[in-house]
């Protein structure tokens, strides 16, 4: 069995909720993303989403339907980071095996009995809600980009509002992601210093491209300016 994909690391944020901040996922990884967050928001285009073959609802393995399994054998070791990789997948819902020189029947019934979840069931698989806020790219000179901003900002502050965990992703996670968790944590009430503090907290390299790159915070101080003036989203604004 390959490498599992892993979720990215949700830091708390000030006044609530958890925020992870990362490239596009793999299809192998949207499970996982399902598994750990409340809300995706995804700021790729309709036609990245297409190169990527990603699409909002993930592909969701159903429980194997299996016979009674063999006892588990009293040398079947089981380590921590499989007993975390097994939660991951069960959350999931797209259980195999960690890999273990014990075949792989024995061995998921070792850590199911661990987990205390019978081998004939298994929990159903968590749903995220996926929100599309298209932006067109990390110069947001597209018509609707500074718009498509502003509400990309409002649906992670509801959502952080709420205590719920957020992932936000663009293609490297790195320009239009920053420019929209610096435009969301503002709108939280944190001052210019404290947001970027948290975006350095749940990822180093974005705040240094926000710092670095001349057009990503002026684009989101504009989308503040617009959030905070009450003006309605025009249609076309943002796409969900």
């Amino acid at each position: 069995m390959g490498k599992m994909p892993a979720a990215p690391l949700l830091v708390r944020m000030p006044g609530g909720g958890r925020l992870g901040l990362a490239g596009a996922p793999g299809m192998k990884a949207v499970p996982l993303w399902h598994a750990a967050a409340d809300v995706v928001v995804t700021l790729l285009t309709a036609q990245e989403m297409e190169g990527r073959k990603l699409t909002f609802v993930a592909p969701m393995r159903p429980p194997r339907a299996a016979g009674p399994p063999p006892p588990p054998q009293a040398d079947v070791k089981v380590s921590m980071d499989e007993m975390h990789e097994a939660r991951m997948r069960l959350a999931a819902g797209m259980w195999e095996a960690p890999a273990s020189s014990a075949s792989s029947r024995e061995h998921e019934c070792a850590v199911r009995t661990l987990l205390r979840v019978p081998v004939k069931e298994a929990p159903p698989p968590r749903q995220a809600r996926w929100v599309h806020h298209p932006i067109l790219g990390a110069t947001f000179e597209g018509e609707h980009d500074i718009c498509t901003l502003r509400a990309a900002g409002e649906t992670i502050a509801a959502a952080l509002a709420a205590g719920e965990a957020v992932l936000l992703h663009c293609s490297a996670g790195l320009h239009r992601t920053g420019a929209a968790a610096y435009t969301a944590l503002r709108l939280r009430g944190l001052d210019d210093a404290a947001a970027m503090v948290s975006i350095r907290e749940a990822r180093a390299a974005t705040a240094d491209e926000l710092l670095r790159k001349p057009s990503l915070l002026p684009a989101a101080r504009a989308a503040l300016a617009l959030s905070e003036s009450g003006t309605p989203l025009p249609e076309g604004g943002s796409s969900n």
